[in-house]
């Protein structure tokens, strides 16, 4: 079939003879040509024409389904049609036809949004329309747009006789499809009316009423009211509950009941007033705020965006919850900035105006409430961020004097700030002429043909690079980890140079740049923070300094560009190729401080270190990462090109710095912001993705090792020792022997444990460390010689070493762990120095037992002690995420010291109408078996195939992305190795390794096997431990664009880096599959542990707070066997009392069948 046809059909079907039934055959007749044409949606290569018919098949089958009232299958059509009207009008050959109905049919969709009271969806269309053409007048002038917007305003007014005079008799109607919806829309409102007059009047005569709900005749009005169940006596309505019963006259009734009426109304509008009297006067009297979104907000992102203002303002702690899909980053970008913007531009005129200093310092303990006005001498503003200094002998002069250099030190302060904005301009410039001439040649390939022989490299290394550095244990600091100037030099001459002013200098240089209020930004990855990143990128904000300031300026600019930095660790950040690839986090950290030392040969220090001699290129680092808005990977690049370290060149951007992005570990870790050069003191914390901060803190302060492990380090150290113990200095050969006698005492507790019939439990430290003489070991001297002596890298490298030497074998060698042994030993030591309440010790074994097979760990479970920094430093804290409720979790286990009224919370609905969102439970399969996947079922092979059967029935029929949630690795492996299988042969005893077909393993699946058919239908990628999270999406992300019709499979895991954070939009998520639920298995002592820790979190609470309120006094009995004593605030309780205390204030344990790796499940928490 060709054009011809179509347009034979396209005239069939707009003939108005034509039925119903034969308008339907000739539209599918119509699809089908296209299809066979390769136009059914819009190609680049489809010529004009034959875009304009498609279109015009559409737009016909659309106003088909109208005529025939079929919503569902005009809205299909609209669906069909929207990628042919975003198209620009040159694309159907112009001319004044090239538009089509589009006007019509967009303004019979909002119409029918409007019918069906999808408000949500109505403004979403509008606002696309609005972005579309040139401005909502233009928009309102149309005939068929301006008719459905004006209804929408009458309806929301109120103005009921306006909507009826639009669709009496149809006059007003752009046209006769309009009418379909004329009559939905009049039962609406009658019925509106109808409800309202029920509760507001107790009767009403039937003319009245008549005239009220626009009904034709006094026997519509009867009819009306028997289908409301209204009750029609003497000429009146009576409404249902209010004609008297009983026999009781019906005028004395009425003058009763309207009086009961009006007594109602009244207590109704004084409570109405009550509750208004408990907002606050700042959210109902205020205006309205622009807070300069790059698009119309929703209601509920204008609500988000004036709760983070006000938390902010009023230095307090806020708990916001917004769903996914809901703009949370946006908001919190045009909330947080705009604040900060307003802030700056209070405090420059406080300056100038003697207001300053109102705005202090304090942390979220305090409402982040400083000095009110700076009472230090000889400064303004000395509560601020802000400071100017005026000298002494100014504090006597005349008024005008001082008047005159405070204006001075204005203008000097307006100069230092156009030339950094000047500086950036010229950045900006520069790089977008070099992005137009595509020119990507760096100045930094010069200085990168040094290179860097640091002669530590395979066989290179000699055996002087393995010997330890003499250690004094008692030298002030500690050992030998001096970098910089100490490094160099002796006490005595740092002393002297100091007099001198040789360093003070770099003092001074520091504090002549402005340390600008910040907003650091926290998220869990640096994939979330580059989402947050090109979120930053769409949004502009007016200057800090008013226009009226920025005017005496010598070339004054009125914009002000956002100045966004993103910092990371040495692993994203460090561009020495000899370095950023060893294996391990700790081996790049040490390697680096390593390049650093004074020992360190010039030739083998790293080129890219910031040096005296290479300050301009450090300036240029910092103007080129304000300058425009740069993510991890831009950094990177940036230091690459300049040859320039970016780990140590960001520090120089940090002061002039608005807002800072960074993941969680660089945040919540002293020692990491201590070597970032950062200060959160009177600054803005907003932690992202907060729901997971708990477990970051347990993460970031948790540690686990095996008794393989172990063994082998053990094996290590004593390989080290043979060599080099002759060699070893006296402190160095003490500690070395410590070590080795803590290993040992370890591998003993976990092979005796290893031989028990326990699975897991809870560690007694005493017993962990009873190896001998362990208990005269100094554990945080130790701990300290471990951090800072190197040992771990010299014994790992000195192992790597002795094993390329090593003549070749016919055995493979294993390859080293990622993270060094002993380091992971530190670790452990470390958390044994916690204090007992905040974590415990658990060993735990494989199910079923295997040789050999038994870990160690140690797990956080009091995070409050380690988030203490966060509540006292920053002016305000926010923690935003998808899921934070109930919110009592984090006031309860993270802020149990701050007092509710310093603490602001908000949970915000969707704004993604229902209709547009399908969810399901798929209890059983395509061949009828049933889908249970709790511990016990989880190995059956049958219901694994099933489940394979569901997916590729999904992806059958389900075009673009769709993503699947396990809710383990491990069992995630266990399916693919089913689904690999043929399907006769599954067995669940025989252990397979899993193939990965995405991940071009060697391994491929069977070809008869469900995990192949799946691949056919769309190819499959699955998320690893070991694998990059950002490599797998974008390899995913690239799949689909290549063919978004076909797409692709992603296997993921609940918990995992896929699972949250990612923007699954648009054809990357088109259906989310979760199989079963991710239960933790409660029988474990880990998680036995944790519930009694909430438990005793809960009731402690409630015994507390009745302490509290008992003082010193001291009562026995209560109910059932309660018993309590009460001294100095704090009691502790017995029996029934604890129990009814738990239960009264909503908090309690629960246990629950089928968990997921265990036969009960625990849950515990607060109502």
């Amino acid at each position: 079939m060709s054009e011809r046809d179509l347009q034979a059909i396209l005239q069939k079907l707009k003939s108005s003879s034509t039925s119903y039934q034969e308008s339907s055959s000739l539209l599918s007749k119509a699809k089908l040509t296209l299809l066979k044409l390769n136009a059914l949606t819009p190609q680049e290569s489809t010529s004009p024409s034959l875009l304009s018919l498609a279109r015009d098949v559409f737009e016909t089958g659309a106003l088909v389904s109208i005529r025939a009232k079929d919503p569902a299958a005009f809205t299909r059509y609209v669906h069909q049609l929207t990628p042919y009207y975003e198209l620009p009008n040159e694309k159907f050959g112009g001319g004044s036809k090239s538009s089509g109905e589009k006007n019509k049919i967009t303004g019979l969709y909002l119409l029918l949004l409007l019918t069906q009271g999808d408000y949500s969806g109505f403004h979403t269309e509008l606002e696309g329309l609005e972005l579309r053409e040139m401005g909502t007048k233009k928009v309102e002038e149309d005939k068929y747009l301006g008719y459905p917007i004006k209804l929408e305003r009458w309806l929301m007014e109120g103005s009921y006789d306006l909507v009826w005079r639009a669709m009496e008799g149809g006059k007003l109607l752009p046209s006769e499809e309009y009418g379909v919806f004329s009559e939905i829309l009049i039962n609406q409102i009658r019925s509106e009316i109808a409800s309202s007059s029920e509760t507001a009047y107790p009767s009403l005569p039937i003319s009245s009423t008549k005239n009220l709900l626009f009904l034709p005749s006094e026997g519509a009005v009867v009819e009306f009211a028997q289908h409301r169940g209204w009750l029609i006596e003497d000429g009146r309505i009576y409404f249902p509950n209010q004609k008297l019963k009983g026999g009781v006259n019906v005028e004395a009734g009425e003058v009763a009941e309207e009086k009961e009426v009006s007594m109602m109304a009244i207590e109704n509008t004084l409570g109405y007033a009550r509750q208004l009297e408990t907002i606050p006067s700042t959210t109902s009297s205020r205006p309205k705020k622009d807070f300069h979104h790059p698009y119309t907000p929703y209601d509920i992102q204008e609500t988000f965006m004036q709760t983070v203002y006000d938390v902010l303002e009023e230095g307090k702690i806020g708990i916001l919850e917004s769903p996914t899909g809901t703009g949370k980053s946006l908001s919190l970008i045009c909330g947080g900035l705009t604040w900060l913007r307003e802030w700056k531009g209070r405090e420059w005129v406080g300056l100038w105006e003697g207001e300053q200093g109102k705005d202090g310092k304090g942390g979220v303990g305090d409402g982040g409430k400083g000095k009110v006005n700076g009472s230090e001498k000889g400064k303004v503003g000395s509560s601020t961020h802000m400071e100017v200094d005026f000298d002494e002998e100014e504090e006597d002069e005349p008024d005008w004097i001082r008047d005159a250099a405070r204006e001075r030190k204005k203008r000097e302060m307006l100069r230092k700030r156009e030339e950094l904005e000047a500086r950036l301009r010229r950045v900006r410039e520069k790089e977008r002429r070099e992005r137009d001439q595509m020119n990507g040649v760096g100045r930094g390939a010069k200085r990168r043909k040094m290179g860097i022989d640091d002669g530590q490299n395979g066989s290179e290394m000699n055996e002087e690079d393995f010997v330890l550095e003499d250690w004094d244990s008692d030298a002030e600091g500690g050992g030998n980890s001096k970098t910089g100037d100490e490094a160099v030099f002796s006490k005595e001459t740092l002393e002297l140079m100091e007099a001198v002013g040789m360093r003070a200098k770099k003092i001074e240089e520091e504090e002549d740049e402005v340390d600008e209020m910040k907003i650091f930004y926290c998220s869990r990855t640096h994939s979330q923070l580059t989402q947050f990143i090109n979120e930053l990128r769409r949004v502009n904000f007016p200057p800090s300094i008013p226009p009226s300031d920025l005017q005496q300026t010598p070339s004054p600019d009125l914009s002000e560009a956002i100045k966004h930095l993103t910092l990371g660790s040495r692993k994203n950040l460090c561009i020495n190729p000899k370095v950023n690839t060893l294996p391990s986090v700790t081996a790049i950290n040490e390697r680096c401080a390593e390049l650093q030392q004074s020992s360190t040969p010039p030739s083998h220090k790293c080129p890219y270190l910031p040096t005296p001699d290479t300050k301009p290129l450090v300036h240029a680092f910092r103007d080129h990462s304000l300058a425009t808005i740069r993510d991890i990977e831009d950094m990177g690049s940036l230091g690459r090109q300049l040859s320039i370290c970016p780990y140590y060149a960001s520090r120089a951007a940090i002061k002039r710095a608005e807002i800072i992005t960074l993941p969680y570990p660089l945040l919540l870790q002293k020692s990491a912001r201590d070597a970032l050069g950062i200060s959160l003191k009177g600054n803005v914390v907003i932690i992202d993705e907060a729901h997971n901060l708990m477990d970051a803190i347990s993460g970031i302060y948790g540690s686990e090792i095996s008794l393989r492990e172990l063994k082998l380090g053990r094996e290590m150290l004593g390989t080290y020792l043979k060599r080099f113990a002759r060699r070893l200095g006296g402190k160095n050969r003490v500690y070395v022997a410590q070590v080795v006698r803590v290993v040992d005492s370890l591998v003993g507790y976990l092979e005796g444990k290893l031989g028990g019939k326990a699975i897991d439990g809870i560690v007694d430290e005493k017993e962990l460390l009873s190896g001998k003489g362990v208990d005269q070991i100094n554990l945080f001297k130790l701990i300290r010689y471990l951090q800072e002596s190197k040992l771990a890298r010299k014994i790992e490298s000195y192992a790597t070493h002795t094993a390329n030497e090593a003549p070749p074998s016919s055995t493979p060698r294993k390859p080293p762990p990622t993270t060094p042994i002993l380091h992971t030993i530190t670790s452990l030591l470390h958390s044994l120095t916690h204090p007992t309440h905040e974590g415990r010790l658990f060993f735990s074994k494989p199910s079923p037992p295997s040789q050999n097979l038994i870990t160690l760990k140690f797990l956080l479970l009091d995070p409050s002690p380690h988030l203490s920094p966060l509540l006292s430093l920053p002016r305000a804290l926010l923690l935003a995420g998808g899921t934070m409720s109930p919110f009592s979790t984090y006031t309860s286990h993270l802020f149990p010291s701050v007092p509710p009224s310093r603490i602001t919370t908000l949970s915000c609905g969707h704004v993604v109408p229902k209709e547009n969102l399908f969810v399901g439970i798929v209890s059983r399969g395509p061949m009828g078996r049933e889908l249970r996947f709790d511990y016990k079922n989880r190995g059956d092979a049958e219901m694994v195939q099933e489940l394979g059967r569901v997916l590729l029935n999904v992806c059958a029929v389900v075009g673009g992305g769709v993503v699947v949630f396990f809710p383990s690795y491990g069992f995630l492996a266990e399916v693919i190795a089913q689904l690999s299988l043929p399907p006769a042969t599954s067995n669940p005893s025989t252990p397979s390794t899993p193939s990965n077909p995405a991940n071009n393993s060697t391994q491929s699946p069977h070809p008869t096997s469900l995990l192949h058919r799946l691949t056919q239908k769309k190819p499959l990628f699955t998320e690893s431990k070991s694998e990059s999270s950002d490599s797998i999406l974008a390899a995913y992300s690239a799949c689909i664009a290549a063919d978004p019709r076909k797409g692709a499979l992603l296997f993921s895991v609940v918990g995992g880096k896929l699972s949250e954070g990612i923007n699954f939009s648009d054809d990357l998520g088109r259906c989310v599959v979760l199989v079963g639920l991710p239960y933790p298995n409660a029988g474990t002592a880990e998680w036995r542990a944790r519930g009694e820790w909430v438990e005793r979190g809960v009731v402690g609470r409630l015994i507390g707070e009745k302490g509290n309120e008992d003082g010193d006094r001291r009562g026995e009995g209560g109910d059932g066997d309660g018993e309590g004593k009460g001294q100095n605030g704090y009691v502790v309780g017995k029996g029934g009392e604890r129990g009814e205390e738990s239960e009264r204030e909503g908090g309690g344990v629960g246990w629950g069948e089928d968990s997921w790796d265990g036969e009960r499940g625990w849950g515990a928490g607060r109502g």
